[in-house]
């Protein structure tokens, strides 16, 4: 006959009262999987001790311990629980977990100092990550949610609203340079109204979609050329020409008398661009908006699935509208090396003789051969021809509340003779940083001839 198997007990070494452990001892578990030695009431653990978790049974993977007070036999009160990777918690437990304050650090050195429910972190509390971004505010099951504060460690920072561990909300967010944006926020992206500015007197108010304004940065244009006064405003543009050139023609005659002033120099007209936006009108409208539907957790921060969640309403599309003040513009004058060109021949009228002076000085190196058009010129700088540019002046000046940027006493060298093709370049010089935000302007390429009489032949 089989004897019966009798289960493993387990072994006690400590105090008792009658069969009851009670009193300091150490307690191995059946199985080997735990070992408890600590205080002990009446048959529980009871008071201060040490549970450890060996490489057995369900814990195998934690190779854990717990230090601290029990309470008729479960981890409840102050005490500390540590890993095997290196992480480790230290705070207040209820019945196992952790429930109450206390700090986590995991095993790359992130660390969580605040209120914990259910194990998770839940309530107000200060995340701190390896890089010293730190987030001080509110979390609720593991996420943040509510008000809190993050500093990253570029030294960026974001004070608002939180949603399901996502800025949403209202919030202010500013950058390292000291621009900021305070407005609306949806999934972590600037989503509503909202106004971006920086120190340098930019500013942007108006919706946002997705991360980016409503309106477009759109593009530069010229407004007017001015060569008649040097005393007039941008405000003024309105009596000035209403249709400025596709390209300027500069006659380097035309200052001879201030010659010795100008040293070979030769201004061209003074300029009003404009940061030309799209209208709201003309844009396409935005697509209507369908909030995420809420969810309900369980106690153990799982989505309860036997709730049922009516379905989120649609929300109306967002109306394109922004305002924008102080875009940079820079503009850069640039001298074309070209070869020879080619002589533009006049044809002559029947019964007249060609007048050779005339001939030789309808050169124009937009027309002759080696430039096909006025803007190839232009384009030749974004194919990547910039070598064979020569920055001949520069200046960079900011848009007013209006969008308009004036640009005066722009300069040409007309010293060398055989240079006559130059190109004015207007491009958005906002820095990068913040182009990231509200994106540049498309730029402007303005082509600039050079006219001159022709040279006198040599005396014989």
């Amino acid at each position: 006959m089989a004897k019966a198997t009798v289960a493993n007990p387990g072994s006690y070494v400590g105090k008792k009262i009658g069969d009851l452990r009670h009193g300091f001892g150490r307690y191995q578990y059946p199985g080997g999987t735990y070992v408890y030695e600590g205080e002990w009431f009446e048959g529980e653990k009871h008071g201060h001790g040490v549970l450890r978790f060996t490489d057995q049974g369900r814990y195998a993977e934690c190779g854990s311990e717990y230090e601290g007070q029990f309470r008729m036999g479960e981890m409840t009160g102050d005490g500390e629980r540590r890993w095997m990777d290196g992480s480790s918690y230290t705070g207040q437990f209820m019945e196992g977990e952790r429930e109450g304050v206390g700090e986590y650090i995991f095993a790359d050195g992130t660390k969580f100092a605040g209120q914990f429910h259910n194990n998770r972190f839940h309530g107000d509390g200060t995340f701190t990550e390896p890089d010293g971004t730190e987030f001080i505010g509110q979390f609720n099951n593991h996420k943040r949610t509510g008000q809190g504060i993050e500093t990253c460690w570029d030294g960026s920072t974001f004070d608002g609203d939180w949603i399901d561990g996502c800025k949403g909300g209202h919030g202010v967010y500013t950058t390292p340079t000291g621009a900021a944006y305070d407005g609306q926020w949806k999934r972590g992206v600037r989503h509503g109204n909202g106004k971006f500015t920086n120190k340098e007197g930019y500013i942007y108010e108006g919706t946002w979609s997705n991360g980016a304004p409503t309106i477009p940065p759109g593009k530069i244009v010229l407004k007017t050329a001015r060569s008649d006064t040097d005393d007039f405003e941008a405000s003024e543009i309105d009596f000035m020409a209403p249709v400025p050139p596709d390209r300027f023609i500069v006659d380097a005659d035309a200052f001879q008398p201030d010659a010795e002033l100008l040293q070979g120099w030769v201004p061209i007209p003074h300029l009003v661009f404009y940061v030309k936006k799209p209208k709201a009108s003309d844009l396409p409208k935005l697509d209507d908006e369908t909030p995420e539907a809420e969810t309900v957790l369980d106690e153990n921060g799982e989505i309860d699935l036997s709730v049922e969640v009516a379905p989120a309403e649609v929300m109306k599309a967002l109306e394109r509208k922004g305002i924008e003040a102080g875009r940079p513009v820079r503009v850069r004058l640039h001298r074309w090396q070209t070869a020879e060109p080619k002589k533009k021949k006049k044809q002559p009228v029947e019964g007249e003789e060609e007048d050779a002076e005339a001939a030789e000085g309808a050169r124009d190196p937009f027309e002759a051969g080696e430039i096909a058009s006025p803007r190839q010129l232009a384009r030749l700088i974004g194919d990547g021809c910039e070598q064979s540019l020569e920055i001949m002046d520069e200046v960079v000046v900011q848009a007013d509340q209006e969008g308009f940027a004036m640009i005066k006493n722009l300069l040409v060298n007309a010293s060398d003779q055989s240079s006559t093709a130059f190109v004015l370049v207007c491009n958005d010089s906002t820095t990068e940083q913040i182009a990231e935000v509200v994106s540049l302007a498309e730029t402007l390429e303005i082509p600039v001839l050079l006219k001159r009489k022709p040279l006198a032949p040599p005396e014989e």
